[in-house]
């Protein structure tokens, strides 16, 4: 970001830190402005889904002003990967999940939700990093589960700075490293995949991201490249 890390507000609760961020970015708050909720009491993920924060986790909102939209759920899952590596004793098992998800292994660490309007997006990180409440019909970890405790307001500052990085590296070279990188911290090609796509279940191997981010699929009706879904547990 063009904004410092320094531009940090810390709530001690809120609804929504997107919420929050969404209402000051239609009223015009600055580039890079970002609010950390240390409890979260109506967040949100994908799909509609509730997202649980209590004390101690990270739910942490950053506003982009850009034109450029593209490219950003890859960044923001780039940085988050990055910022939660640096706390692990052993991160070899900590991978992205296309589109949103931090997992460690089958298990649900964090997530990222990105709302855009024209000129701008609010990225939404939430992250395990104390307790790891239960989602129906999905495993989840905390971070505290395989490494020493980590604070919040640290958290967000070490990820700010990160999401400083990738922005620099996209402004200057485009999409093409920041998708490289997020191949290297998601799945091994060849992995196999189900996907929930408008209410069917597409089966296929992962053979990569497209140039815009999207999906590459390999089916048996041949590669499929899938720009909204959402991947299930368990193999195709």
């Amino acid at each position: 970001m063009h904004a410092s890390a320094q531009q940090l507000e810390v709530h001690q609760s809120l609804a929504s830190s997107n919420d929050v961020l969404i209402a000051r970015a239609r009223a015009g708050a600055p580039d890079g402005t970002a609010i950390l909720a240390l409890s979260q009491t109506s967040g949100r993920g994908t799909q509609g889904r509730a997202w649980t924060a209590p004390a101690g986790n990270l739910s942490l909102s950053v506003l982009i002003r850009t034109q450029v939209l593209a490219g950003w759920s890859l960044l923001a899952g780039v940085a988050l990967h990055e910022t939660i590596a640096a706390l692990m004793p052993d991160p070899s098992g900590l991978r992205l999940k296309w589109p949103n998800d931090l997992m460690i292994a089958e298990a649900k660490l964090g997530g990222i939700l990105i709302e855009a309007e024209p000129g701008w997006l609010v990225a939404g990180f939430g992250v395990n990093l104390a307790h790891a409440p239960a989602i129906v019909g999905r495993a989840t970890i905390a971070l505290a589960d395989v490494a020493a405790a980590a604070k919040p307001e640290p958290t967000a500052r070490a990820l700010l700075a990160r999401l400083s990085h990738w922005r620099a590296i996209l402004d200057a070279q485009g999409i093409a490293p920041v998708r490289a990188a997020w191949l290297r911290a998601g799945p091994l090609p060849g992995t196999a995949l189900r996907v929930s796509r408008g209410g069917a279940i597409l089966s296929g191997d992962f053979e990569g991201l497209a140039e815009d981010g999207g999906l590459m699929l390999r089916t048996e009706a041949g590669r499929q490249i899938i720009h909204t879904g959402e991947i299930l547990a368990g193999a195709a």
